[in-house]
């Protein structure tokens, strides 16, 4: 019995946003941090892209919870932004970052490993503390 056409309209969007995507090789991803996570829209985008057989698949063909990713050979940059501070690795908040963390995590799973994360903190406060989370990132990039 054939899939009606209306039931693929959504899987035809999907799979020009799978296309879009696996035909480059370097990403830069923007991101504000929402509620400790990503906007609603980024993780909407995601799913799109989250495609078995399209960007992931299991390594034994059947449903075994181990992934492999299909996108190899990639680089991706996380430009992220938060109005606080202490979210990187080693910090205090870091078991509060749902944003960074789920991103290297998602895109690893479709094969993704190269991941470079730059961000700007204290947004929320302004003034000196913001000037000077600038300045570090300046000195982040320069390290590159």
């Amino acid at each position: 019995m054939p899939i009606p056409k209306e039931n693929q309209s959504g899987v035809a969007f999907s799979n020009e946003l799978v296309k879009e995507f696996k035909e480059h090789n370097i990403y830069v991803l923007g991101t504000p941090m929402y509620n400790w996570s990503i906007p609603s829209g980024l993780k909407s985008y995601i799913d799109q892209l989250m495609r078995i057989n399209e960007t992931w698949k299991f390594r034994s063909g059947k449903p075994d919870g181990d992934y492999v990713g299909i996108l190899e050979n990639k680089k991706m940059f996380i430009l992220s932004s938060r109005g606080d501070t202490g979210y990187g690795e080693n910090e205090k908040n870091e078991h509060m970052n749902f944003q960074t963390t789920y991103l290297k995590f998602v895109f690893g799973i479709m094969g993704i490993k190269d991941v470079s994360i730059i961000s700007l903190d204290n947004e929320e406060f302004g003034g000196e503390i913001f000037e000077n989370s600038k300045k570090e990132i300046y000195q982040r990039i320069g390290q590159m």
